[in-house]
C-alpha cells in the first residue's frame, strides 16, 4: 500500500505559506524588541540537525528571540528550518516552537533547560515510489544548553529536540517518531541586557 502524496505544487504552495507566517510573527517581534514592554532578546542559532532517523541530515537556522519574565526563566519563542536531500528522496520541515526556559547556576545563568510546544510542517517526497507525506503537526519542544559570555556576545552551545509523533500506515501499522527534529549547535545573543532584562550602556 502506498500513501497518496499532493501536487508539487500544492505541497510547496503549502509549506510557502507556512514560511510566511514564521518571518511575519518573528519580524514583529523583532521590530517591536526596543519598545517592548517586556524585555526581548534576539538570537540566531547554527545547528546540526535531521529527520529522526537521521537518515536526512546537515545544517540548520533558527532564528528566535527570549521574552525575559524573571531572573530565573523567560519564554522563549524560534523558528527552525532544515532541508536536505540524498540519493532516495528530500526532506524538509520548519517549526515554530514556544517554550518555558528555566536557568540555574546562580546569577551567572548559565546552565538551562527549556521545554514547550512546536508547530511543525514537514515535507518528504522518494524518488522511487509515492510512500510521501506533507504534513502540520503539533508536537513537544526541546532544550538544553550551556551559556559562555564574551565582552558583546554570548556564546551558548546546546541540544534542541521536537517530538513525540505516532502515526498509522495502511499495510504497516503504527509508526513512533520518538524524535522528528533532533539537533546541535550554538546559539548566539548579544548581551545588551543584564540578567533581570535591563539594557547595559555601552554595549
Amino acid at each position: 500500500m502506498t500513501l497518496p502524496i499532493e501536487p508539487k505544487r500544492n505541497a510547496h504552495t503549502k509549506r510557502g505559506h507556512f514560511v510566511f507566517r514564521i518571518l511575519i510573527i518573528l519580524f514583529f517581534i523583532w521590530h517591536n524588541e526596543a519598545q517592548a514592554q517586556t524585555p526581548i532578546r534576539p538570537y540566531t542559532a547554527a545547528l546540526f540537525a535531521g529527520d529522526g532517523a537521521f537518515v536526512y541530515y546537515g545544517p540548520s537556522l533558527m532564528i528566535g528571540a527570549d521574552f525575559i519574565m524573571h531572573e530565573k526563566y523567560d519564554l522563549s519563542v524560534h523558528a527552525q528550518f532544515f532541508s536536505n536531500r540524498n540519493s532516495d528522496g528530500k526532506f524538509s520541515t520548519e517549526s515554530l516552537a514556544l517554550m518555558y526556559q528555566r536557568y540555574f547556576l546562580g546569577n551567572a545563568r548559565r546552565f538551562y533547560v527549556g521545554i514547550g510546544l512546536s508547530l511543525q510542517h514537514t515535507e518528504k517526497i522518494y524518488f522511487r515510489d509515492e510512500f510521501s507525506f506533507d504534513r502540520v503537526i503539533v508536537t513537544g519542544a526541546y532544550r538544553i544548553g550551556y551559556t559562555f559570555h564574551t565582552k558583546k556576545m554570548a556564546i551558548c552551545p546546546e541540544i534542541d529536540a521536537t517530538g513525540p509523533y505516532s502515526y498509522s500506515t495502511p499495510g504497516y501499522g503504527k509508526t513512533i517518531e520518538h524524535l522528528t527534529l533532533p539537533s546541535i549547535g550554538i546559539r548566539f545573543y548579544r548581551r545588551d541586557r543584564d540578567a533581570s532584562g535591563r539594557r547595559v550602556k555601552g554595549i
